[in-house]
């Protein structure tokens, strides 16, 4: 398939469906006025594929093929190709807007590690020859506050590495479905959290579409478990089975689930005794997008003065730690 077809191409693909064009002449329609190569559309087809499950390989995301694949079991194909391409398109801009903030804080960072190599690397062995020069010894307090200034940085760039693996290895666990490791970083305080946001806003981006179109709880969860192919929601889905088979109450399952947030098992509650369902969890998606780049929009708040305060207190730190010993010398004159 070709690699270059963009959202933009399969979004004109769902108009044209709309429009009551035959798939056929969609992709002729395409192939002429962009220059496309789609022929492997046809062949797939006439190899007894899906619609779906073509137009779901044809941009190279594994969310795109996931909800492709997910909408197109209750929706008509131009309504699937829309609902997929507006979510894509609103999470491809909350990745933006993340990137954008961060971007300043991460600069400033790297720049205090490099200014922090040069002062180490350059400045720190002439002024330990300066001192030998004059025969100046520095006493052990002072000696030991220079190093400590001079290496700090490197600890918090280690401090920082090591979460960046830790990151790293999270994301590798949802990666290959390793549900074991999941549910032990549940466990830890602060990624917990955000992970319980994660799987919450996840569940919540599927299970908000059966409830707007009223579909029972035992086809929701019989469609987790055989259409779904994120391992975390079928687990869940498979706990949630397990427990109406015990007779345990959904909403209690949910509420004592180790997988949902606060925020999320009290929305499923309020939801029991709400008309508009769909609208309730809608909202709540709205809701944590705006709570997480609100959260990262004030952790840049805080960070980049504290970057400020940390570079002010290097440089004027290192500046009195290695001018006392001269003016000591100085003053013993």
């Amino acid at each position: 398939m070709n690699k270059k077809i963009g959202l933009e191409h399969i979004q004109i693909l769902g108009e044209l469906i709309r429009q009551e064009f035959s798939i056929e002449e969609s992709v002729l329609l395409l192939e002429k006025i962009y220059g496309l190569e789609l022929k492997e559309i046809m062949i797939d087809l006439q190899g007894g594929k899906e619609l779906k499950e073509v137009i779901a390989s044809l941009y190279p995301s594994s969310l795109f093929k996931e909800l492709i694949l997910f909408y197109g079991e209750y929706k008509s194909m131009d309504e699937c190709i829309q609902c997929t391409i507006e979510l894509m398109e609103r999470i491809k801009g909350f990745k933006e807007k993340i990137i954008h903030i961060l971007l300043y804080p991460a600069i400033l960072l790297v720049s205090v590690i490099f200014f922090s190599l040069f002062i180490l690397i350059y400045l720190k062995p002439k002024f330990f020859a300066f001192y030998e020069s004059f025969e100046i010894k520095l006493s052990l307090l002072n000696l030991i506050l220079l190093n400590v200034l001079f290496y700090l940085p490197f600890v918090i760039l280690l401090i920082l590495i090591l979460f960046i693996i830790l990151l790293i290895r999270i994301l590798y666990s949802f990666k290959r479905d390793d549900l074991e490791a999941i549910e032990k970083y549940l466990t830890y305080p602060f990624i917990g959290n955000i992970l319980r946001i994660y799987i919450s806003m996840k569940f919540d981006l599927y299970y908000k579409e059966f409830v707007k179109n009223e579909i029972s709880l035992n086809i929701i969860i019989s469609f987790f478990k055989t259409k779904v192919e994120d391992k975390l929601i079928q687990m869940i889905s498979f706990h949630l089975e397990e427990a109406i088979e015990k007779g345990i109450m959904l909403d209690s399952m949910i509420e004592n689930s180790i997988y949902f947030e606060t925020m999320f098992k009290s929305v499923y509650i309020l939801s029991l005794s709400y008309d508009k369902k769909g609208d309730l969890f809608d909202t709540y998606f709205s809701l944590r997008l705006d709570f997480v780049e609100k959260r990262i929009e004030l952790f840049r708040q805080v960070i980049t003065p504290l970057i400020y305060l940390f570079v002010a207190v290097y440089i004027v730190g290192i500046y009195v730690l290695m001018i006392i010993p001269m003016t000591n010398m100085i003053s013993n004159l």
